[in-house]
């Protein structure tokens, strides 16, 4: 098992490939009018070859922190799910998430809520040094896949894929709304599950549910602190749900460190200052590493900062994540107004104020490093 420190250990490598995302990024692959009939698939054209074709459902525990009681079968919004070929054509890197078949790949399939979840390793990696096999790799990436299907309140395709490639010496990654692929590298790696987590709520938050590109040609934008740090945050919560809570509480410790570490420093800035101060560097560049690590950790502390405050309301952020989400069915993008409607709306209150405070000054964050999973 693979704990807290060792997810330490890897932590800035997700900053360097979901940079990328950029928080604004083109048109989301529904199309305008989004949940109606006109805009749904409801049988799946023909798909490529190593397709896991028609899925076989091994039991899939609710993850803790989940429903007990929940029904596998409710598929949520929407109830007709879009062929993922429509979410392949927004593929980040190549779209090779289905591109596997059984005899070079070790494949499990399941069925979450009306989508089929295949997990397909490179049969070269599929035991990795430390143990951590395949069967116990398939059930994570399920128990990630569901929360993150409860945050949102459901899933736009018929099919997500987790792929594994061989050990090749290609490290590079891919990302879209219906999958995920990472290296053999980094499936055998401490930092492997943390990627899978944070991409593949990335596959809502992100790829799915767009922020707006706004007028610059930045890396990132003032509504990243909630696509980046949001999704942050999330990954470690759900790395509770699926392993144990130790995970999130050493994740969220670690940008606690690293938030301090930056205080009083020159990269002890806003949001939209980082995201000036990182202008136009390409992902990954280590000239912006600080003021990438001081956006990503200030935008996850303050994600479980605005949970504290929706739950003290009987709410939680997963309210105005799905809000956001059902606009992205109905083909919108949202921008940092669109956040405070929908904040005001479900809890009657301006929450101007909080978002100048925490997200549009360097106002010192009030926590101690200490972080309740919250409820």
């Amino acid at each position: 098992m693979r704990g807290v420190a060792a997810v330490r250990a890897g932590v800035w490598l997700i900053g360097g490939m979901a940079a990328t995302l950029m928080a604004g990024c083109p048109e989301s692959p529904v199309p305008p009018g989004g949940t109606g009939d006109s805009n749904v698939v409801e049988d799946s054209p023909s798909v490529p070859p190593g397709d896991p074709g028609d899925p076989v459902d091994p039991p899939v525990e609710p993850p803790d922190g989940l429903p007990a009681a929940d029904d596998l079968s409710d598929p949520g919004d929407p109830a007709v799910k879009q062929s993922y070929l429509l979410g392949l054509e927004e593929s980040q890197g190549p779209g090779d998430h289905f591109e596997f078949d059984e005899t070079s790949h070790w494949v499990r399939t399941s069925t979450i809520h009306g989508t089929a979840l295949s997990v397909a390793i490179d049969r070269s990696v599929a035991t990795d040094a430390d143990g951590w096999f395949s069967e116990e790799f398939a059930a994570f990436v399920e128990a990630a896949f569901h929360a993150s299907w409860h945050v949102f309140g459901g899933f736009a395709f018929d099919r997500y894929a987790v792929r594994v490639r061989a050990e090749d010496g290609n490290a590079e990654f891919s990302l879209s709304p219906v999958g995920i692929t990472l290296s053999g590298a980094d499936y055998g790696a401490p930092w492997g599950l943390e990627v899978v987590a944070h991409e593949m709520f990335h596959s809502w938050n992100g790829k799915f549910v767009r922020a707006e590109p706004d007028s610059s040609e930045n890396l990132f934008q003032r509504e990243t602190w909630l696509v980046e740090g949001g999704t942050v945050y999330y990954s470690f919560r759900h790395m509770a749900f699926a392993l144990n809570v130790e995970e999130y509480r050493g994740g969220m410790g670690f940008r606690w460190e690293t938030y301090q570490q930056y205080v009083g420093t020159e990269y002890d800035l806003s949001i939209p200052d980082l995201v000036a101060l990182i202008g136009t560097a390409p992902p990954g560049d280590p000239s912006t590493q600080p003021q990438t690590n001081m956006l990503y950790a200030r935008g996850a502390l303050a994600s479980y900062m605005l949970d504290q405050e929706l739950v003290e309301r009987g709410l939680r952020l997963d309210d105005v994540m799905r809000r956001l989400y059902l606009d992205a069915l109905d083909g919108r993008t949202w921008r940092f107004d669109r956040l405070q409607a929908v904040l005001q709306s479900i809890t009657g209150d301006d929450f101007g104020p909080w978002l100048d405070a925490w997200i549009d000054s360097n106002t010192p964050l009030p926590l101690d490093g200490t972080f309740d999973l919250l409820e």
